[in-house]
């Protein structure tokens, strides 16, 4: 069920409910039925969240405790916060994405930004030697039907081409300074 009775906020997209709760984010794919709720535990920033938004596949939740993404429906979060990514406040209000920007308000002022990008290897929110060092452990030929994440351009090996791509990508992740490495 819903993590907690107050709803803050409440989005629709392809079917799916996002519930935006004091108890975490809950999650519906049966009209409402019933609901799966994610939870600090699962890395959301903080129980509290203020305000949920579906796009392009990404989850983004504003929370007391930073601006939390998810990429795999919830199950596991990224969470971006003041230090050492940046933002603006950890209060984060809400949310908006359009275009591959992303709109943060939060208790310090508005973040803008871009969060996650395929050369961010290791998820931290920034391009930086740590993606580099992924890179060269993949090095070579992927191996299996899951590929490898350093294969950024889908050819089925790790080489220049990848090596260029993450280059090119260097410290261009993350809203507005949302920077750590």
């Amino acid at each position: 069920g819903l993590g907690g009775p107050i709803i803050n906020s409440v989005y629709e997209s392809g079917g799916t409910i996002y519930a935006a709760t004091n108890g975490g984010v809950g999650i519906s794919t049966d009209g409402g039925s019933t609901f799966t709720t994610y939870t600090f535990d699962n890395g959301l920033g903080d129980n509290s969240v203020n305000q949920v938004y579906e796009s392009g596949g990404t989850i983004y939740a504003a929370t007391y405790g930073g601006l939390s993404t998810s990429t795999d429906g919830g199950v596991i979060w990224t969470n971006y916060t003041r230090i050492p990514h940046g933002l603006g406040n950890d209060l984060v209000w809400s949310v908006y994405e359009s275009g591959g920007t992303v709109y943060a308000a939060t208790a310090g002022g508005l973040s803008i930004g871009v969060v996650g990008c395929p050369a961010d290897l290791d998820g931290n929110g920034v391009v930086c030697p740590l993606d580099l060092g992924i890179m060269l452990e993949q090095w070579g030929k992927c191996v299996g039907a899951a590929g490898c994440a350093a294969d950024l351009d889908g050819d089925g090996e790790v080489g220049p081409g990848d090596l260029a791509m993450l280059l090119a990508a260097w410290g261009n992740c993350g809203p507005s300074g949302f920077r750590g490495c």
